[in-house]
């Protein structure tokens, strides 16, 4: 790789370090900050967590911990060097470090599917919609009627107003809450 001895330079990888730690936006936990850095780049791991060390005693990032995990964050003055310096990173390998925080920040937005469909029960069919997030079922209402025609429409319905079904549904159960006890 033609910048494997740039990638070796302390300056530089700490560069890196804060770059991807600023260009992410958010707290990053060691595992993700290190993967990030890693992916399709030649750097050394035990001098990537060196440079990491290096940067919480300068200040330059913020180490705290939450749920058991340690996280990773810039401090002001690691934000102002990371702007300051980025340039002094390779396009390539900025576009490389580009494309794998998008790629994680992809994988963090939850999967949501909704599936509206029909199934026969006797000689009725039940039609309903789903709304899944992340494979798992948030919500969903079924509907027994008595044609497949009947079910084709209301399968349709339900995919153009699931958003206010929702909402409706939602907002009356809130009021459960807030109502007053008698």
């Amino acid at each position: 790789m033609p910048f494997e001895k740039i990638l070796q330079d302390d300056f530089i990888l700490r560069l890196i370090i804060l770059y991807v730690a600023g260009e992410y936006g958010e707290s990053l936990t060691n595992p993700e900050l290190t993967k990030l850095i890693m992916e399709g780049q030649e750097v050394d791991y035990f001098t990537l967590q060196y440079n990491i060390y290096e940067l919480v005693k300068m200040e330059q990032l913020r180490m705290f911990m939450d749920n058991g995990k340690h996280y990773y964050e810039l401090t002001d003055e690691g934000k102002e060097a990371a702007g300051f310096f980025q340039t002094k990173i390779p396009l390539l390998i900025r576009k490389k470090l580009d494309n794998a925080i998008l790629e994680k920040k992809k994988s963090r937005q939850p999967k949501t599917a909704v599936i509206a469909d029909f199934t026969p029960e006797g000689g009725e069919f039940l039609a309903g919609i789903k709304i899944l997030e992340n494979d798992q079922e948030q919500f969903s209402i079924n509907v027994l009627v008595p044609s497949r025609e009947h079910a084709i429409r209301v399968c349709q319905f339900f995919q153009e107003h699931i958003e206010e079904i929702y909402q409706q549904t939602n907002q009356e159960i809130m009021k459960l809450f807030s109502e007053p006890k008698e």
